[in-house]
């Protein structure tokens, strides 16, 4: 069975690559937003678990209720713990672009995006580590919508050392590189550039980057044998339908031939009338 990809951009078939021989793990997605769209959606169903942070109280909500192994929290990251003004998209499908950048969200408005502001809690992520993490972390990811520099720099990239850090690397709605105000922060703390993938930038600990480095440096390709689980779904569904109109095909071959029969046998009467009336019975 080909493995089933649930991030937008494939994000998770390079990941998987590399942890696919391992039973289970753990991760922190900073900005987790949808469940059933995610880098991490392929891993939980796989049995791995994680740390989602995500401040949208809708997409929290919807998080919570699909998620119960892993450890979820409405909060958002930053690089100090206090209060931030969280800009939130109220429109169905716009609550990704939830940001707490207050530049994004301007630049959101003149697309035409509005947005309501609403108060939320932050933490450092070396705080957040210190309280909830037990554990070694196989990947981070970070999508944030323009705060990219403030939760990278929330880290203590020397206590907590993820395998491999994955961050959303353009402008939000926009092909344009966005890397270079936060890039220097992550090759800094000791990780290796790996992979672009269009979307996101993937980075190695220098401590794996021997191992990691020529299987995670590659985009998903059909040597991955992977299916975007909406094309699955979709497959899935004209499956079905295909089964239902096999049935009704069946159905109708069944009512014509029934009706074939019964034609048959109202023809066989009459010739048999007929014989009688013209006096020469059958």
């Amino acid at each position: 069975m080909p493995f089933l990809s649930y991030a937008q951009n494939g994000e998770d078939v390079p990941l998987w690559r590399v942890f696919k021989d391992q039973p289970d793990g753990f991760w922190v997605d900073v900005g987790a937003s949808d469940p059933d769209e995610s880098i991490t959606t392929a891993f939980y169903r796989r049995g791995w678990a994680g740390l989602n942070l995500e401040p949208n109280p809708v997409l929290y909500a919807e998080l919570a209720a699909v998620r119960p192994r892993d450890h979820n929290l409405q909060v958002a990251a930053s690089d100090q713990s206090g209060q931030l003004t969280l800009y939130i998209h109220p429109a169905p499908g716009l609550g990704g672009l939830s940001t707490v950048s207050a530049v994004q969200a301007e630049k959101n408005r003149v697309y035409g995006f509005a947005a309501d502001p609403v108060t939320v809690p932050a933490f450092t992520l070396a705080e957040l580590f210190e309280r909830y993490v037990r554990r070694p972390i196989d990947f981070l990811k970070v999508d944030v919508e323009g705060h990219e520099r403030a939760v990278l720099a929330g880290a203590d990239w020397q206590r907590w050392r993820p395998r491999i850090v994955v961050v959303e690397a353009t402008e939000p709605m926009s092909p344009k590189p966005s890397h270079a105000g936060w890039e220097p922060l992550v090759l800094g703390a000791g990780y290796q550039f790996a992979l672009f993938d269009g979307l996101n930038r993937f980075y190695v600990r220098d401590e794996d980057a021997a191992a990691l480095l020529p299987t995670l440096g590659y985009p998903p390709c059909v040597f991955d044998g992977y299916l975007p689980a909406r094309h699955a779904a979709d497959i899935e569904r004209m499956a079905r339908d295909y089964a239902d109109l096999r049935r009704e095909r069946d159905e109708v071959w069944w009512q014509l031939h029934h009706m074939r029969l019964r034609a048959e046998a109202a023809e066989g009467e009459a010739a048999q009338l007929k014989a009688v009336r013209s006096g020469t019975p059958r």
